[in-house]
């Protein structure tokens, strides 16, 4: 059962947590040194930068006409790096200390072509190569539909089929090594939504290698608070007043389509999310789409005026008291309004924090037009 003061414990041991990686990465830093060559190279400067600190460069090296520099430097714990060669291009690393590193890059598209003096980076360069062997087939298959529009169904029939197999090979992937740290920038090739349960698998294993560290603890806590709104599962019930006071319940809503919406009448994005809805919704009239609206205002008159001025009349709206932070709320995760999720008529969720180009693509699927 979800406590209503959970969110805000989660968030206080996520600040808890960064402070510690920051003190200890601090205490124990130690050498690394990455010797690099770049194949086509058209670069003249390297610089490797923690991730949550990018204003401060761990190491800079010149590189050469032959594209070759050697970077220096003492990093903390097991983290992220970017390596950048450019303002714009950059690389991910995982990087420990205690490292002598030999890369061998690649510009188009930059990648690691081989690495040595690193069983994290190996993997890496191993895990995304074959990461990029789907993306190839995805791309050729989007060069045919250019050219045959016609074959629509066919072509996403084989881009969805493509997409799983591409999760499922990340997944495998991260499951077979929970060890290493780079299984976090595998995922994030992976949308967390459309694929929560490869994230969901992924993060419980990591965890338990790299508990302090501040990504894998926030991942930790966005899989912990969205796993009873995740695609696949029963929506979670509602119960909250409308506009009149009488409650009305998500699941009375059953056997129907079901934009569940959360916003606030205060927040203009949210305002402006209203009109995009709206016009979304009259699309797909006659096809059994409803939305249950769901704002955390503590105003009512407020909210009443703005289902007025925003022409909401058609919508089932109603009012979550206890604000972002109450435990209806809190059922479908860390919620930042304006957001849709989507139900199907069996009370299934098939979609989850969807903005309107989200919501339009899903729509798209559900009723093919």
């Amino acid at each position: 059962m979800i406590q209503k003061n959970k969110p805000m414990k989660l968030l206080y041991k996520y600040l808890l947590l960064f402070s510690a990686v920051v003190f200890y990465s601090n205490l124990s830093a130690q050498n690394l040194k990455i010797t690099g060559k770049i194949k086509g190279n058209t670069y003249s400067k390297a610089t490797l930068s923690q991730i949550l600190h990018t204003e401060s460069p761990t190491a800079t090296a010149t590189i050469d006409a032959q594209g070759n520099f050697v970077l220096q430097g003492t990093i903390g714990e097991p983290d992220f790096y970017w390596l950048f060669l450019s303002d714009k291009e950059a690389l991910p690393l995982t990087l420990a200390p205690n490292q002598d590193i030999k890369l061998e890059i690649g510009t188009q598209p930059l990648q690691i072509i081989q690495v040595s003096g690193s069983d994290e980076l190996s993997f890496l360069a191993q895990a995304t190569a074959g990461d990029m062997a789907f993306r190839k087939q995805q791309d050729s298959i989007m060069s045919e539909y250019q050219k045959h529009p016609e074959r629509l169904n066919e072509y996403q029939t084989e881009l969805n089929r493509l997409e799983t197999e591409r999760a499922k090979y990340i997944e495998s992937e991260c499951l077979a090594h929970p060890e290493k740290l780079s299984c976090i920038t595998l995922l994030e090739k992976l949308d967390f939504n459309e694929h929560f349960s490869v994230y969901d698998n992924v993060i419980a294993k990591l965890y338990d290698y790299y508990p302090y560290n501040i990504f894998v603890s926030r991942y930790q806590m966005m899989t912990q608070m969205s796993r009873g709104s995740a695609i696949g599962k029963p929506a979670p019930e509602l119960s909250l007043a409308d506009v009149s006071g009488k409650t009305v319940n998500l699941s009375s809503l059953k056997g129907k389509y079901v934009i569940v919406y959360f916003w606030m009448s205060f927040h203009q994005p949210c305002r402006e999310f209203n009109t995009g809805l709206q016009q979304i919704v009259k699309k797909y009239e006659g096809k059994n789409l409803k939305v249950y609206a769901v704002t955390t205002d503590v105003q009512v008159d407020k909210w009443k005026e703005a289902i007025a001025q925003d022409k909401l009349t058609n919508w089932v709206n109603v009012r979550d008291p206890n604000g972002m932070f109450s435990p209806d709320g809190q059922k479908y995760g860390m919620l930042r309004p304006p957001v849709c999720f989507l139900i199907d008529e069996n009370g299934i969720v098939i979609g989850r924090e969807l903005d309107l180009n989200g919501l339009q693509r899903k729509l798209f699927e559900t009723f093919q037009y």
